[in-house]
């Protein structure tokens, strides 16, 4: 079975993803309850450590906030080499990590990552970036203005 995370941002015309209820520019339930439009982006430095920012997991089909711990984590997949899973040791440098209280699954991979903002805290998203992955107890997070692809 195949999972599209990013189908969860919604898509331009035409939209094959409707008879799910997915809208361009929106990101679904994305406090929990409402569908939210994007008004914008943050970079990676728009946020600090203790800021909460909010991902709307796609295979795990939840929507959970983390704290930010760390705004430069660093890590070395040493076990992904030891058990040959890899032929060469794959290597995390200044990515953002996330402390939550539920973890991302295999497949959450590419889940919005946003701050919820506006007059009553939840009117809007500030896209912020992408689940990157899981790496101990923190998620990690790939800033948007840190891919080197175009997400809009």
């Amino acid at each position: 079975m195949c999972f599209s995370d990013s189908a969860f941002i919604g898509v331009r015309d035409p939209n094959f993803f409707s008879n799910a209820g997915l809208k361009y520019g929106y990101v679904r339930r994305a406090n929990g309850f409402r569908d939210l439009p994007i008004v914008g982006t943050l970079n990676k430095y728009d946020v600090k450590e203790g800021d909460r920012l909010w991902m709307r997991l796609g295979r795990s089909d939840k929507t959970v906030s983390g704290t930010v711990i760390s705004l430069c984590y660093s890590a070395a997949y040493l076990g992904d080499y030891l058990t040959g899973i890899v032929p060469f040791v794959p290597v995390m440098s200044c990515h953002v990590a996330l402390d939550t209280a539920t973890l991302p699954q295999l497949g959450d991979s590419g889940s919005p990552v946003y701050a919820l903002e506006g007059r009553r805290g939840a009117d809007f998203v500030r896209a912020y970036g992408v689940v990157s992955g899981l790496h101990r107890y923190s998620v990690v997070v790939a800033p948007i203005d840190w891919i080197n692809v175009k997400l809009w």
